[in-house]
């Protein structure tokens, strides 16, 4: 079924393409109309007629928003039905570099979810709703109000958020990605020339699972996931070819701005943090919080760089057996 649907989505990509009269014009209505198409999901079948990431905004959003204010027991809640999108956007052909994106997030949600297992709230969590058979009606649920935390069950969630071993625990069980094999010896000799440690590369399957052509909903783009700004502060050109997408090109621009941050910051777990949040908010929390260390200024930071610094420190460890503490500054 999934071969036959990315044939015909291919197919009806190319008959629109060769549309003058309708291809780029808003509000035109299609001289024919778009099949229904039929995928199966391990949740069940899906009916969709066409699906866009115009489309997917109801649920972007929130997914993004909850990314940087959730709580662990909002990440594993919507576990199963990030999972139910992250199947359909893998199906289509259009969502690819979409879904690569949000196959490096489901960790977050993962871990999450291992922590609030080992951790649990005073009051069950219900179950969520069911995925729905409707692009139209594709938006992600809010978990309804829970009553706080207990002062130990905070203190032990905090603590284990940090834990290297759990964080392996989730990372382990996925294979390196396929692309890795063939990118990690050219990337490690361009953060060898950049004077950055060669092991932080594997900072691509943390952002993007490998894929040059990854994309997040919020417009960052390439192996190291670059906002606009930050690709055209660190060299790179997005137009007329977005060498965002290029891996030599993003590459040496990822390992400029890690060394520029180091050196802003004088240490990995800072400079790690300001890339997943942006210098100036960890400047800024740094400054709120009169705190200097990541671990001190981590509970002013979203939720996601929370869980961000550990994961990377993590995966560094799991794939190349190397801890922070044996991370070299850069040389250059």
């Amino acid at each position: 079924m999934k071969t036959i649907l990315i044939l015909r989505l291919a197919v009806l990509s190319i008959l629109i393409a060769t549309l003058p009269s309708v291809h780029g014009q808003e509000n035109k209505e299609l001289p024919f109309a778009l099949p229904e198409i039929r995928i199966s999901l391990p949740s069940g079948d899906y009916v969709v007629e066409w699906m866009t990431p115009q489309e997917l905004e109801p649920f972007w959003k929130p997914f993004e928003a909850l990314l940087e204010t959730g709580t662990l027991d909002e990440l594993a809640w919507v576990l199963p039905y990030v999972r139910h999108v992250l199947n359909l956007c893998k199906s289509i052909p259009e969502l690819q570099p979409y879904s690569d994106w949000m196959n490096s997030q489901l960790d977050y949600l993962e871990f999450a979810s291992l922590i609030v297992s080992l951790h649990p709230p005073d009051q069950p969590l219900p179950p969520p709703p069911p995925p729905p058979r409707s692009p139209a009606s594709l938006q992600l649920p809010s978990l309804p109000s829970l009553p706080p935390l207990s002062p130990e069950t905070q203190r032990k969630r905090q603590l284990d958020s940090q834990s290297p071993l759990l964080w392996k625990q989730t990372l382990q069980k996925h294979p390196i990605p396929p692309h890795a094999i063939r990118l990690i010896p050219l990337l490690k000799q361009i953060f060898r020339e950049e004077g950055v440690p060669t092991e932080l590369v594997w900072l691509a399957e943390v952002e993007s699972s490998f894929n040059p052509r990854a994309r997040s909903p919020a417009g960052a783009v390439g192996l190291f996931q670059f906002m606009p700004p930050a690709a055209e502060r660190f060299g790179l050109r997005l137009a007329p070819r977005d060498e965002r997408e290029s891996p030599t090109l993003s590459a040496r621009a990822a390992a400029r701005y890690l060394r520029f941050l180091h050196r802003r910051f004088g240490d990995w777990s800072l400079a790690l943090a300001a890339y997943n949040a942006g210098e100036g908010r960890v400047g800024r929390t740094m400054e709120r919080m009169r705190a200097f260390s990541f671990e001190a200024i981590a509970p002013g930071l979203p939720t996601e760089t929370q869980l961000y610094v550990p994961r990377v420190f993590a995966l560094l460890e799991l794939r190349e057996g190397i801890t922070p503490s044996d991370l070299p500054p850069p040389s250059a």
